[in-house]
């Protein structure tokens, strides 16, 4: 937990105006009583179901105090909107946003059942090491958020003839 509360952080830093006001504006939905808290009645009764875990609100709960601040739950929005470390399956990639992706936990321990072996799955870090060695032979072009890769067959691992990818910075907020 301690690694996505530092993500989430991250990205506040860096956020807009706009997703930083988005943010702000989750926790007051959350803060049923107004009090710069949330507790963890109000855990339970307003965060998304599959969420709301005694287990999850308590790794969320930085200093043990019983109650979530800001900061604690910052950690909830980026994992409600951005997702947590996962593992997917490379050859179901193609079929987002139907893939197949799972937890640490249910990777790790085998809690699953897919008609791919695992060892065409790949964690979220092992993909963004992937994606850099394609960069580093790539133009690249930026406009706004958005990043362009133009990538030549003869230069990198990819093999058609010209491809171009696009992606923006995940919207955290």
């Amino acid at each position: 937990m301690n690694e996505i509360r530092e993500v989430a952080e991250a990205y506040y830093a860096r956020a807009t105006i706009d997703e930083k006001n988005s943010a702000q504006k989750f926790f007051r939905s959350l803060d049923d009583d107004d009090n710069g808290t949330i507790s963890h009645a109000e855990f339970r009764k307003l965060v998304d179901p599959c969420f709301s875990t005694d287990k999850l609100f308590k790794e969320l709960d930085k200093n043990n105090d019983g109650t979530l601040d800001f900061n604690e739950v910052l950690a909830l929005y980026y994992i409600q909107k951005c997702g947590v470390p996962y593992f997917s399956c490379l050859l179901c990639e193609k079929h987002l946003p139907n893939s197949f992706d799972l937890c640490c936990r249910c990777y790790g321990g085998g809690a699953f059942k897919h008609h791919h072996p695992p060892s065409k799955f790949i964690d979220n870090h092992s993909i963004r090491l992937r994606l850099n060695k394609i960069t580093k032979h790539a133009e690249v072009s930026e406009s706004g958020d958005e990043v362009r890769l133009h990538m030549n067959s003869q230069r990198s691992i990819v093999r058609s003839q010209s491809t171009k990818v696009s992606f923006s910075r995940p919207r955290l907020l």
